[in-house]
């Protein structure tokens, strides 16, 4: 595990729809607690793609 990775789990969470209604109230207040996902590798991977679409969102197809 390496600090790219945990910083890849830690983005895909925040960009979690479900975790940011859930944590509404909290995170207008507050830092953000993130949860330790069971299948931390899974989120890894949707993160890396995410992150591809983030940071090359001009050449993506709409």
């Amino acid at each position: 595990m390496s600090k790219d990775d945990i910083f890849h789990y830690v983005y895909g969470v925040l960009h979690d729809p479900i975790y940011r209604e859930k944590y509404a109230l909290n995170l207008k207040c507050e830092f953000p607690c993130i949860p330790f996902y069971p299948n931390f590798w899974q989120w890894v991977g949707w993160e890396e793609a995410l992150m591809a679409i983030h940071i090359g969102y001009e050449s993506v197809e709409p």
